[in-house]
């Protein structure tokens, strides 16, 4: 079934990448959020089944920051897709989480975004 999910991506072609491959898994994609305060804002009027979420938003801020800022009103799958995996590696207070690297394999978002929403284990955390 259909899962209504937010994309945290500050680069616009990157976030419209992740979109038709969440799209063509026959999900939702209900919000774009380029900050932190803006991923908090939508996570909480949508009340997500999964988001996908950049570490590094520029000058939006720090994706994990905005993870750990939802888990602590909601419980969803997150799936990190990063340029900078060791990131995600040391750092506290996130539950555990699908990890993408980027420049990122379409299959492979496939994967993690099917996983994700059939309720798989998270490979890391």
């Amino acid at each position: 079934s259909a899962t209504d999910v937010i994309v945290i991506e500050d680069e616009p072609v990157t976030a419209m990448d992740i979109r038709r491959v969440v799209e063509s898994c026959g999900h939702r994609v209900v919000g774009v959020a380029s900050s932190e305060a803006e991923a908090f804002d939508l996570a909480a009027r949508y009340r997500p089944g999964l988001i996908l979420a950049d570490v590094n938003l520029g000058h939006g801020g720090d994706g994990i920051a905005a993870i750990a800022r939802i888990e602590r009103t909601m419980t969803v799958p997150v799936i990190f897709v990063t340029a900078y995996p060791e990131r995600l590696l040391m750092s506290e207070g996130i539950e555990p989480a699908f990890l993408v690297t980027k420049p990122f394999d379409p299959m492979a978002l496939a994967v993690a975004t099917y996983q994700a929403t059939t309720a798989g284990r998270p490979p890391i955390g």
